[in-house]
């Protein structure tokens, strides 16, 4: 059972209008990809660690917390 935070993000994903371009970061287990009220994508990536999953495959691998504390040292 998901928790209440968990079901509220989702609630709140089901809402949302999306145009344009999609970077789903960390998006490979849970790509917001046909969860939303309107989806019209002309593109979309998937940016997260691992290469592919379950069907899904990442156009961009990378481990953003690394790349970020780089970025902040």
């Amino acid at each position: 059972m998901p928790s209440n935070v968990r079901q509220q993000l989702k609630d709140w994903i089901g809402t949302l209008k999306i145009y344009g371009s999609v970077l789903d970061v960390g998006g490979l287990k849970a790509p917001v990809k046909g969860r939303t009220k309107i989806w019209e994508v002309a593109e979309y990536k998937i940016l997260d660690i691992k290469p592919e999953w379950k069907g899904w495959k990442t156009d961009y691998i990378c481990d953003i917390q690394k790349e970020i504390s780089l970025i902040i040292e």
